[in-house]
């Protein structure tokens, strides 16, 4: 093999497992950084807070911190009745289009929730939440 292309090669070898190592790190802190928003998010549910309000973190600056409503994401567990539950409820034009669409049916089956009906037949869902940090203008 060519020293240039030996030497090509080292650095590629290189650069790969160092991305590969900062993939890793990152997981790591995704996961870490995950497990304290719901720490924080539990404790100001907790203390039944919407928002924490300004907080002078010191050399990190001051934020807010706020809890949005949970992100619905609908989900339809049988097609064939889920279809009709869209012609029962008069949504048919709004969410059909060949197929249900997807932004209309997370609205529908968050607004089922916020009311505390019943979801629809032939759907399901998952919900996901997160923190809102907002940092003051200085």
């Amino acid at each position: 093999m060519s020293d240039r292309l030996d030497s090509a090669a080292r650095k590629l070898l290189r650069l790969r497992e160092d991305h590969e190592r900062k993939e890793r790190e990152a997981k790591k802190a995704k996961v870490a950084r995950e497990e304290q928003e719901e720490v924080v998010m539990d404790l100001m549910d907790d203390l039944n807070h919407k928002s924490s309000g300004w907080l002078d973190l010191g050399e990190l600056g001051t934020i807010n911190l706020s809890i949005p409503k949970p992100t619905v994401f609908a989900r339809v567990i049988d097609k064939d009745v889920a279809l009709q539950s869209v012609k029962n409820s008069g949504r048919l034009d709004e969410m059909f289009d060949r197929t249900i669409r997807k932004a209309p049916a997370n609205q529908w089956i968050r607004e089922c929730l916020e009311r505390g009906e019943e979801i629809p037949d032939g759907f399901d869902f998952s919900s996901s939440r997160h923190i809102r940090v907002e940092r003051k203008k200085s």
